[in-house]
């Protein structure tokens, strides 16, 4: 993930609605309730590139979604923006998002079918766990690669009281092939030699 410096990372927002507010002389005004408003607040708007194994797409992370990622409220973010060398300092801890890895779920609105949009809305944000995942994943390849190979038949078995209970084949459960050799598992769990 990086973020898009071409945008903004907040907007100001009207303090009933949560429209942009446009600056005009002596405050700023609401585009929904057309008033004059003296203080508005401050709100999250993060434009992020995201890319997976499929491609990229830009994502907007709004308020509390980009507070968490940041791990910053947009009060104290903005605070910092304001201090000297604010700037150097907010493209800093922007900058610590370039490489995380998240799993999120998008939004998909009127904006981007009918308006031509690309920016798609974070909706949810999920820490990868990537134990869980792994797991689940070489079992994928490991039901691919047992569906591929053909089963191999054994008809010959030690003598009984050659081979301890521990060691007693039960029939294969799958092959592995590795190169040119094939490898039959005899383990009721797949291990693979990788």
């Amino acid at each position: 993930m990086s973020t898009d410096m071409t945008y903004n990372w907040y907007y100001m927002s009207c303090v009933v609605h949560r429209k942009k507010v446009r600056e005009v002389p002596g405050g700023y005004t609401c585009t929904d309730c057309k008033e004059l408003k003296q203080l508005p607040i401050v709100r999250y708007e993060l434009t992020a590139m995201v890319a997976d194994s499929t491609g990229n797409v830009k994502c907007a992370l709004l308020e509390g979604k980009a507070a968490r990622i940041l791990d910053i409220s947009v009060e104290q973010m903005f605070q910092l923006s304001n201090e000297e060398d604010g700037d150097a300092k907010v493209e800093k801890k922007l900058e610590e998002l370039i490489g995380r890895t998240y799993e999120f779920e998008l939004e998909i609105n009127d904006y981007n079918l009918y308006h031509g949009s690309s920016t798609l809305i974070v909706t949810q944000i999920h820490q990868v766990e990537y134990a869980e995942e792994s797991r689940y994943l070489l079992g994928e390849i490991l039901k691919l690669k047992c569906l591929l190979q053909p089963q191999k038949k054994h008809n010959s078995q030690p003598a009984a009281s050659a081979v301890t209970p521990s060691k007693r084949a039960t029939p294969a459960m799958c092959s592995i092939v590795e190169g040119e050799e094939v490898h039959t598992t005899y383990a009721k769990k797949i291990c693979p030699t990788m």
